[in-house]
């Protein structure tokens, strides 16, 4: 019986099946995802990695640093920001629209003043030091994230469904504020200012575009990674220029001047818009380096918009890694969820529920993510996986890492945990069922985990994989 002979490593099958312009292009994007991981990548892995340290020590490091089921159980995460959210709600409630979001104003207090205060400090300081100093910026964004990276999560989970609203023409706060005032745009053009987002990523380029396409046409959507295959660290760090040209708005400027000049409007429309928000971006960015300089302005506004590329590449990455290749259109398998999540921000870990509602509240969504739960039967299992986070999910594809994917794999939506699976806190979480595993067999689960990961909707990768998989049925007829 002859060996089985070993896998390709991941270099070798990325370019699999690329004709030489292809394969040139290709090696162009890796360079430029290495610039941009050498650049900042390493900073905001150091940075976050502190924010963990910090979650970690903030409950006495029960349960250990990473995966220990206890986060958010700590002093601040646990006790004070629940009982503020708690004291203020009688007042806070009377500027929004749902009670449950009373806690937004504590945000917008946080991360829209006091925040802003401190960068104003740090700038003052560098004027009267002339000088950056590291320290204090150190200090100043490990602030600014929060324990966890929770602020960062808050501030674009919030940014995120703020843009919705946008597109929608609605809003997240009680009227009059809903359609005036500074508060209707707050998390996308002032807060986001901090946190790297350009103004119009989220209520047009995201909105507009990614949701309009991701699985209808996927190749016009300008954040795909359909394309590629998932499993593989050089298809990574290839992802990242695309990604961060759409952060910066410039391929949503383009794939909407495109689009006006064959049709006209809305796209006119959707396009100006986009100018106007990262008119507005680049005009922070401007004052800032004039008020105090280019180095405190690539250390304060440049770093947060690095990072941004960097997280939210990887949470983009995870909704949308495993795709069915016999029905690509399967939104079930298309978007992912996780179950009993230790960073479910806003529920946004049911990021199926999101696609299917992306104007819903988040409170629905458990009810939501019930009323679908007969689509995911015993044929098609979707892209459900528990006791994880969008980071580790995104982490397990990367590395190839079939086993610990499958060992997380649910591959449905449990009956009877309708509220037990969702917006549930670390501190009652290890009260609650256990949400059962697959019924598959491991190695058929991992099986299918590769199958997903590897699959090329389109592109030359999908044409390449088509003539294969052709090429084998015609064998195996002859056979």
């Amino acid at each position: 019986m002859e060996a089985t002979p070993p896998e390709p490593g991941p270099w070798k099958r990325y370019f699999e099946g690329l004709g030489p312009y292809d394969t040139c292009m290709e090696f162009g994007r890796f360079l430029g995802g290495m610039l941009i991981f050498g650049v900042g990548g390493i900073f905001v892995v150091i940075s976050a990695l502190l924010s963990t340290l910090w979650e970690a020590a903030d409950r006495g490091f029960k349960g250990g640093v990473f995966l220990s089921g206890r986060e958010q159980t700590g002093f601040l995460l646990g006790t004070v920001a629940p009982w503020l959210n708690k004291v203020m709600h009688p007042i806070n409630k009377r500027f929004v629209k749902h009670e449950q979001d009373s806690y937004m104003v504590n945000a917008v207090l946080l991360l829209g003043v006091i925040n802003p205060i401190l960068f104003l400090l740090c700038g003052l300081h560098t004027l009267r030091t002339e000088g950056v100093s590291l320290l204090l910026c150190l200090a100043y964004h490990q602030f600014r994230i929060g324990p966890f990276v929770m602020n960062f999560g808050y501030v674009y989970a919030l940014a995120h469904r703020e843009g919705h609203a946008i597109a929608a023409k609605t809003g997240m706060w009680k009227p009059p504020y809903d359609r005036a005032g500074p508060l209707r745009y707050v998390f996308n053009y002032w807060i986001g200012l901090f946190f790297g987002v350009t103004p119009a990523s989220f209520d047009v380029g995201h909105s507009i575009i990614h949701h309009k396409y991701s699985g209808v046409q996927d190749e016009l959507d300008t954040i795909t990674c359909s394309d590629r295959p998932r499993d593989n660290w050089v298809s990574y760090v290839s992802y990242a220029p695309r990604f961060a040209l759409y952060a910066a708005n410039i391929t949503t400027l383009t794939h909407f001047w495109a689009q006006a000049r064959e049709v006209g409007n809305p796209h006119w429309k959707h396009f100006f818009n986009t100018v106007f928000g990262t008119a507005w971006y680049v005009g922070f960015v401007a004052v800032t380096a004039q008020a105090f300089g280019g180095w405190f302005a690539l250390c304060y506004v440049g770093y947060p918009f690095m990072e941004q590329v960097v997280l939210l590449m990887m949470a983009n990455w995870s909704w949308h890694a495993f795709i069915d290749p016999d029905d690509p259109n399967n939104e079930a398998v298309l978007s992912t969820t996780i179950l009993n999540g230790q960073i479910n921000v806003l529920n946004e870990d049911a990021h199926v529920t999101h696609h299917k509602y992306p104007g819903t509240h988040w409170s629905n969504t458990p009810r939501l993510l019930e009323k679908h739960r007969a689509e995911y039967d015993a044929t098609i299992y979707g892209s459900v996986f528990k006791n994880s986070h969008v980071f580790e999910v995104g982490g397990l594809c990367l590395a190839g890492a079939y086993d610990e994917l499958a060992a997380r794999f649910v591959g449905r939506i449990p009956e009877g945990h309708e509220n037990e699976v969702l917006g549930v806190s670390a501190r009652e979480r290890h009260l609650l069922p256990d949400v059962p595993t697959c019924p598959l067999p491991q190695k058929e689960v991992e099986e299918l985990m590769k199958a997903r990961l590897r699959f090329c909707w389109h592109g030359p990768r999908a044409a390449y994989q088509k003539a294969q998989k052709a090429k084998a049925a015609e064998a195996k007829k002859q056979q």
